[in-house]
């Protein structure tokens, strides 16, 4: 019912389906409530409330969760010292957004103090595994020097993988 698949979408009705699956303890319930509540889908928006969800979820070692944890801390609760913390977690379980999310955070200096070569070692790290917005900061890093001496070389490598990655889409 969410996204109106083979049925007239109503976010309500996906939601009850959703608490059907929550309440019988499935990760996939809490990780969908929490969304719900994210983004304010049949419901109102409410970060602290999808924050529980994903955290439900993410106890059951579900590595997307640990992300979205980590996510509403960075972009709806603005803590980022816990979204530090999520992220990693998430990244030690094998979540390759988490690695470039990272990369982000210590490139704006986000919970952590400003550091490019840190955010260069995760952009690169995330970039290898095939994520795409990790491939197109190494564009620009290797353009501009963030971090590392400026190599045109490289970034134009890097751009040919990122167009290579977009398009494959």
């Amino acid at each position: 019912y969410f996204g109106g698949s083979g049925v007239t979408q109503s976010y309500t009705i996906a939601k009850d389906w959703y608490t059907k699956a929550a309440d019988r303890d499935y990760a996939s319930g809490y990780h969908s409530l929490g969304y719900l509540y994210y983004y304010g889908k049949g419901v109102v928006q409410n970060y602290d409330i999808a924050l529980q969800w994903f955290l439900k979820a993410a106890e059951k070692n579900r590595t997307s969760s640990m992300e979205w944890v980590a996510s509403t801390y960075r972009f709806g609760l603005k803590d980022y010292a816990n979204a530090i913390v999520w992220y990693k977690k998430a990244m030690d379980n094998g979540n390759i957004i988490s690695i470039a999310a990272l990369g982000f955070m210590h490139f704006d200096g986000h919970g952590v103090k400003k550091d490019y070569e840190k955010a260069f070692e995760y952009f690169l790290k995330a970039a290898e595994k095939g994520n795409e917005e990790a491939m197109g900061k190494l564009v620009t890093i290797y353009a501009e020097g963030y971090g590392v001496r400026k190599d045109r070389t490289l970034s134009q490598a890097w751009q040919a993988k990122y167009d290579a990655a977009k398009a494959k889409k």
